[in-house]
């Protein structure tokens, strides 16, 4: 069977990452890490609108009430889609060697998102989970050999509740799995 493929969006990425869907507004939103960009993209209309960050972006995903979560440098922040405004949630990493790399919401509307080294510095990945009322919490950091060293390609499992990603642990690609 062929499958002709073609090019759907315009603007190219540095390191394009978290393409998703919605549904509601009929976007595909996806992030361009190192440049600092949001993207939106619009089929029918065939075009697509650009934020600009300000940072590292690593990952978003739509809100319920509106607009977007992001996973940017150093936080999750919110983000209005009209005039591209960020407002702060949560500050959760101090070391400035260390980023947001990739996350995906839950079926209850948590965001799990995980970090990772810019220098390729080894375990310094946490997978960080931030719930429905703005708290935070680490969900994963082995202080082993088994150290996450960054987030890979989260996936939810939503009818048993589980999470899925991968972690480049200098030895493949493990995947971690647990109960959400």
């Amino acid at each position: 069977m062929d499958t002709d493929l073609w090019v759907l969006a315009g603007p190219s990425a540095i390191v394009g990452e978290c393409p998703t869907w919605d549904p509601a507004s009929n976007r595909l939103y996806w992030v361009d890490i190192k440049g600092h960009q949001v993207h939106a993209f619009d089929p029918i209309r065939e075009t697509t609108k650009t934020h600009d960050v300000g940072q590292f972006v690593g990952a978003l995903a739509v809100r319920a009430s509106g607009g977007l979560v992001l996973a940017l440098h150093h936080g999750f922040y919110s983000m209005d889609l009209e005039n591209g405004n960020l407002n702060l949630i949560a500050h959760v990493e101090e070391d400035p060697e260390i980023r947001f790399n990739d996350g995906k919401c839950d079926p209850a509307g948590r965001f799990w998102a995980g970090t990772m080294s810019i220098t390729g510095k080894a375990h310094q990945g946490k997978l960080y989970c931030l719930d429905t009322d703005g708290s935070v919490r680490v969900a994963l950091f082995i202080t082993t050999a088994r150290t996450v060293h960054d987030i890979e390609a989260p996936i939810m499992d939503p009818l048993e509740g589980r999470l899925f990603c991968l972690s480049e642990a200098g030895m493949g690609m493990p995947l971690y799995y647990f109960q959400c």
